[in-house]
């Protein structure tokens, strides 16, 4: 906690003088940020400096001290005061006590000892209001998050307007602020990352209005999964281009006081269109909702702005689409993987000098989910051997902030898919049904005996023939197995190493870190702590 500071008001110099080199002022956690010689003075450096302790005289030219005191209660009822004086008079002392001063002090009668004690208790209880204050005022913000979102989802305009308190004829807009990388960095999965990054976030909006030295948010909220919304005042000037202009400034200066406070992540800032009055307000945000998917196409730490973005959008035709995916069903029966790469990167950057329209994204990603998907199906792939979790992960790619991100993951997968064809074409019948069975009961204590047992092969030959063809042992196999689905979990899940101990097969924890090093040379935590780095 910063220094607080210490306003000294007495009319004899010497005094003044006196009490500043009495104590080590920045020892204690003090700073004298001013002396005044009268009550007059000492209110106009109350308004303009905000000391945290007003130490003062009683008996003062043109305003005395209790004048003072009075007449700063009348704003501030929480202003910390010490009256120290010469006058032991019980009607000064009772006016003090009736004005709730911390104490009143007699200079003739002052120890040293006596003001440092004082001083240190009013930190003491300073310091426990701050935190008290924060709390409160964390508390009031999370309500009111969730009372904000409640009424946004009932469509509750009246209580809607009672969080968002806006003001007539003012020209408003919503901002939607989202953390980059929210879901791809597993950021969402780490409950010091997210409050880590809610904090800094929160504070850059709490201090955003004094820094700019104007009120220009009007309220904000958390509404999950690395997200604000934010409405601020923009300029009521009728001109459309000065409107964007104000909005931009006010995005790029947001931007730069995050950047101040969190140098390890970076922020996508929506803005919808101006409106006035709540009835204008949920449209707005849907606008900032919408317009915030186009990360996707714009790219991260992007300003999107709904004026200039959605009338941008093209589609491609539903014929084209057929013809992409046909080329690329060819090139998967070819084995060709760089055809592959090329057609999938062609499919998302069609006519992207405007954006696909979002809803026509999501069918091409659809497309080659079923196309994977039939993919499995006809070569007896299972998911959990090809994604590494046992359904189809049709979620994951809405995670993603560009596409990207999204076209990588489909190549990876695409080419995962096509090695795990080529390698189950390298086997007889009897092999990839031996290979098939672990794949569908790794989880289980499987042995050589079981699979022969289920296949109707002598165990001896099959035990022959399975190194013969595959280079391992089955129990190696086995073992290669589970460690590769081990490790996918790690890169794809929040789950516990333990948990992916026991998913992947393994009696207890103590085997899995003992065979996982084995193989990997590290440490399952080891190897989740390279994947962060």
């Amino acid at each position: 906690m910063a220094n607080l500071k210490v306003l000294i008001v007495d009319d004899e110099k010497p005094a003044r003088e006196l009490l500043n080199r009495l104590i080590d002022w920045n020892e204690l956690g003090f700073e004298v940020c001013g002396e005044a010689k009268n009550g007059k003075e000492a209110y106009e450096m109350y308004i303009k400096m905000k000391p945290d302790i007003i130490i003062t005289d009683i008996q003062m030219p043109i305003m005395t001290g209790l004048e003072l005191i009075k007449k700063i209660r009348e704003a501030d009822s929480e202003q910390r005061f010490i009256i120290l004086s010469c006058y032991e008079e019980f009607s000064f002392a009772r006016e003090a006590v009736r004005m709730n001063v911390e104490d009143y002090l007699i200079k003739d009668l002052l120890k040293k000892e006596d003001i440092i004690q004082l001083l240190l208790s009013v930190y003491v209880n300073k310091v426990q209001a701050v935190k008290q204050r924060v709390k409160e005022d964390e508390k009031a913000q999370i309500k009111n998050n969730e009372k904000l979102i409640g009424c946004i989802d009932n469509q509750d305009n009246v209580g809607i307007s009672e969080c968002l308190q806006l003001e007539q004829n003012i020209n408003y807009a919503v901002l939607i602020v989202s953390i980059d990388d929210y879901y791809s960095s597993k950021m969402n999965y780490k409950e010091y990352a997210k409050e880590k990054i809610k904090n800094n976030l929160t504070s850059t909006l709490e201090r955003f209005n004094d820094e700019q030295k104007q009120k220009i948010i009007q309220t904000f909220a958390y509404i999950g999964n690395g997200k604000f919304i934010v409405i601020v005042i923009i300029t009521s000037d009728s001109s459309e281009s000065f409107k964007l202009k104000n909005s931009f400034n006010i995005v790029n200066n947001l931007r730069a006081a995050f950047s101040t406070r969190d140098q390890q992540h970076t922020i996508s800032i929506s803005i919808s269109r101006d409106f006035q009055g709540v009835d204008s307000f949920k449209e707005r945000y849907v606008e900032a909702n919408e317009v915030l998917k186009y990360r996707l196409f714009l790219g991260k730490e992007k300003n999107l702005n709904y004026n200039l973005s959605i009338p941008k959008l093209t589609k491609m035709s539903e014929q084209t689409l057929k013809n992409k995916i046909d080329k690329i069903i060819e090139d998967i029966n070819n084995n060709d993987i760089s055809k592959l790469k090329k057609e999938i990167t062609d499919l998302y950057k069609e006519n992207l000098s405007g954006f696909m329209q979002y809803n026509f994204l999501k069918e091409v990603n659809g497309q080659l989910f079923y196309l994977l998907s039939n993919i499995c199906k006809q070569n007896n792939i299972t998911y959990g051997e090809l994604f590494g979790i046992n359904y189809l992960p049709v979620q994951m790619v809405d995670q993603f902030d560009t596409v990207e991100e999204i076209i990588e993951w489909f190549i990876q997968n695409f080419e995962q898919a096509i090695y795990i064809i080529s390698e189950k074409t390298r086997y007889s019948r009897r092999i990839n049904d031996a290979i098939l069975y672990i794949e569908e009961n790794y989880e289980l204590a499987i042995s050589l005996h079981d699979i022969s047992e289920a296949l109707n092969i002598h165990k001896v030959y099959l035990s022959r023939i399975f190194k013969e063809e595959t280079g391992v042992t089955i129990s190696r196999y086995i073992l290669n197995y589970r460690i590769n689905i081990a490790k996918k979990l790690i890169e794809t899940t929040n789950m516990k190493l333990y948990e992916i101990g026991e998913k992947a097969g393994f009696i207890n924890s103590q085997h899995f870190v003992v065979c996982f090093k084995k193989i990997e040379g590290i440490t399952p935590k080891e190897y989740r702590e390279n994947r962060k780095n």
